[in-house]
């Protein structure tokens, strides 16, 4: 091969490398942390206060579900878009009794594609008594 060919051989290769890596974007693992879990029950409702860490929050990517287990019975709340990196939120758990844990679930939203993951980290705070 001579060497006009392989300079233009080489100059495709390095051009479409380069093109490749333009495009592609780097995502990195943003999964949500359940910091705190405080029970704020008043009367016969359950009531639990979460504080969440979630990194780099926006409309497009924010932690959109809660689930909530209190022994076996997981109840799942909807979340709008969250502002700040740690929020807090309060979740009204109707008239269940025991020690909930609580997972919560990040989504992003992009013009080509949605994915969405349960965190592995959950929280979990002493048992939640109905009053009488």
């Amino acid at each position: 091969m001579n060497s006009r060919r392989y300079g233009t051989l080489l100059c495709v290769v390095a051009f479409s490398l380069l093109s490749m890596f333009s495009v592609l974007t780097v995502v990195s693992a943003n999964v949500p942390s359940v910091l705190q879990i405080d029970n704020v029950s008043q009367g016969s409702s359950g009531k639990v206060r979460l504080q969440i860490s979630h990194l780099n929050p926006s409309p497009n990517h924010y932690v959109d579900v809660v689930e909530v287990d209190v022994n076996g019975q997981v109840t799942q709340f909807n979340l709008q878009p969250q502002s700040s990196n740690t929020f807090t939120t309060e979740l009204d758990i109707g008239q269940l009794q025991g020690t909930p844990n609580v997972r919560a679930r990040d989504e992003l939203r992009h013009p080509d594609e949605t994915r969405s993951g349960y965190s592995h980290g959950s929280g979990v705070c002493g048992s939640l008594v109905r009053a009488s």
